[in-house]
């Protein structure tokens, strides 16, 4: 019997307040640019913790650019998504895995995180269901995780 991965979207803020995840995880920090990494609440659960900096950018490729050219804004990109995939590529097979859970955090633990956590349940689990208040994943960063998986033929 398979297991299915564990996902928990969380905002910057609850990261840094409290970790009640009991299962082997390991947190995805998503950070603004500009701003200093999360001072993520680690427990004895948590196995590592892989810092990223990005601009909460959505909607179709030229507003995305536009927004980039005026802001300096760093947009998500593949080389970001392959460094989360292959950091987890050896984390697919149920029976090898050590990790059971993936936090996944954004300022506002709404939009960028959402985006991550609903294509890696996709691969993991094999449906990106997420629970949640009102979670509305990031189009731009769900859509590159989405053709990184596809290229590495880890999604059909």
């Amino acid at each position: 019997m398979q297991l299915p991965m564990g996902f928990w979207i969380r905002s910057r803020e609850e990261v840094q307040s409290a970790n009640p995840v009991v299962d082997p995880h390991i947190v995805i920090s998503i950070n603004t640019p500009g701003d200093g990494p999360a001072d993520v609440v680690r427990n004895d659960n948590t196995l590592f913790v892989m810092p990223f900096f990005f601009d909460d950018l959505d909607g179709d490729p030229g507003e995305a650019y536009r927004a980039y050219m005026e802001r300096d804004a760093v947009l998500f990109n593949e080389d970001m998504a392959g460094d989360i995939i292959e950091a987890l590529r050896d984390q697919v097979d149920p029976a090898e895995r050590t990790i059971k859970g993936i936090v996944v955090h954004c300022d506002a633990g709404i939009s960028r995180s959402a985006g991550v956590g609903a294509a890696l349940a996709l691969w993991f689990n094999g449906e990106e269901q997420l629970y949640g208040r009102g979670l509305v994943p990031n189009k731009l960063v769900y859509r590159t995780m989405l053709n990184v998986l596809q290229q590495k033929g880890l999604i059909g």
